[in-house]
């Protein structure tokens, strides 16, 4: 009945609407013809017809705006049951990555590991969370994985490389996409050994982590290495900065730091065995306490400004093709 009443609605609309179009059409013919035929009411009828005809406009363009309304209400509640769908298969696929990673598969713990950071890529949510898992993936599961693979007699273990699993998400959380950008990650106590960083490593702690014949390729910015084992390391390359960062108690040994400036760095009650800093720009960094137990090499640095050592550290540096070396201060 009530479809009925509907479609009778409806269909007296559209008369009306015909009419009200058909009068504005030809309610100048209209007017003329009352008012050549005598009729004094002639140029008043025009008038009225005027009105109407405008009416009729006014009430097709509401009409319109009420289509669009209920249009855009439809597509509302469609993106909204879209997006409903999308988080619940978003959530479905998280679920089961996260399965993935307590396999002893490890070709099926990298299809979690992939699954997780595409999830990360692809809804902002889980950006900290799979940040957090990688994280906590690689304190907990380092030392095995590197066991695993010392224990293979295989190519790998005598090429010296990285398990693939660790070097995987080292490479996703540290790569051109940035998609951690922001992110403090917490590494602490993680071990790396034949580990490449190939970009940025930013807002990073590192603390108690042992490093061994690693690489840092890009720049090294607020990063901590408090109280950690460091040999056989690069950081930096020749255009590369190393910012805000603090190796404080650290034992540092056969180190190579390179780049263009280093600034605001704390070397702090570090213990340095046969280290070399090729950098342009030596800025506000902290030696003071640092123990030099073989030479240091100091090569190719325009400035020193607010750089300082101890008195007793001083017959342990030694001084390469340097300017403004009256730059240091010794205390």
């Amino acid at each position: 009945m009530a479809t009925f009443k509907n479609i009778i609605i409806k269909i007296s609309i559209i008369i009306f609407l015909i009419g009200i179009i058909l009068v504005f059409v030809f309610f100048q013919s209209i007017a003329e013809f009352l008012f050549n035929s005598g009729n004094p009411n002639g140029e008043f009828v025009k008038v009225i017809l005027s009105v109407f005809g405008g009416l009729g406009l006014f009430y097709g363009l509401w009409i319109n705006s009420q289509r669009i309304k209920a249009q855009n209400k439809q597509n509302e509640l469609v993106e909204g049951r879209n997006q409903d769908q999308k988080s619940y298969d978003a959530d479905k696929r998280f679920g089961e990555a996260i399965g993935y990673l307590g396999s002893d598969n490890t070709s099926i713990v990298l299809g979690g590991i992939y699954s997780l950071y595409q999830l990360a890529k692809e809804d902002k949510r889980y950006k900290p969370i799979v940040a957090g898992l990688f994280t906590s993936y690689l304190q907990d599961k380092s030392e095995q994985l590197y066991e695993l693979t010392d224990n293979e007699k295989t190519e790998l273990r005598k090429m010296n490389i990285a398990p693939i699993i660790i070097r995987t998400i080292v490479d996703l959380l540290f790569n051109s996409e940035k998609v951690f950008t922001g992110i403090k990650l917490n590494l602490s106590s993680v071990l790396f050994k034949h580990i490449v960083f190939n970009d940025d490593v930013c807002y990073c702690n590192f603390n108690y982590c042992e490093f061994i014949n690693c690489t840092f390729n890009s720049n090294l910015i607020d990063c901590s290495f408090e109280i950690s084992e460091i040999a056989n390391c690069t950081f930096g390359n020749k255009e590369s900065k190393i910012l805000k960062c603090n190796f404080w108690g650290s034992n540092i040994k056969d180190i190579t730091f390179k780049g263009v400036l280093m600034n605001n760095v704390n070397f702090d009650l570090v213990n340095f065995d046969k280290s070399n800093f090729k950098i342009t720009q030596l800025i506000n960094c902290n030696f003071i306490s640092a123990f030099f137990s073989n030479k240091a090499l100091f090569s190719d640095i325009n400035s020193f400004e607010g750089t300082m050592f101890t008195k007793d550290s001083k017959d342990k540096l030694t001084f390469k093709n340097c300017n403004n070396q009256e730059r240091i201060v010794y205390y």
